[in-house]
């Protein structure tokens, strides 16, 4: 479910980057980028989100797995679209939920979610 959020809202950031970049920001670029971007960014989410979840390593090789083929899914579709200038700017977007994403899923010590009980 994490990887499923991550992947719609970072395709909606981009989406949302994209048509205010464009020089008469119109509401039609938004939805076109938002409705050809939305399956593969839900769909690299599901499984970034599925991946992570199964990871048991340490959090810097854990970020490096889930970062390239989000990163290679954001290439794939500037290049699809000739949006090649734009790749580099949503990348950053991608990078920060790639990284929300880890942090979200990131194996937790038994015991670290009680409370610390105190004396009265």
């Amino acid at each position: 479910m994490k990887g499923f959020l991550v992947g719609l809202a970072n395709t909606l950031v981009i989406a949302m980057a994209i048509a205010a970049s464009e020089p008469s920001p119109h509401i039609a670029v938004f939805f076109l980028v938002a409705i050809y971007g939305v399956f593969p960014g839900i769909a690299t989410g599901v499984v970034l989100g599925i991946v992570a979840d199964a990871l048991r390593i340490r959090p810097a090789f854990r970020i490096a797995i889930l970062l390239l083929p989000a990163i290679a899914m954001v290439v794939l579709l500037g290049r699809a679209f000739y949006l090649e200038e734009l790749i580099l700017p949503a990348c950053i977007p991608t990078a920060a939920g790639i990284l929300i994403l880890e942090r979200s899923t990131r194996p937790r010590p038994p015991g670290e979610h009680l409370p610390v009980a105190r004396s009265m």
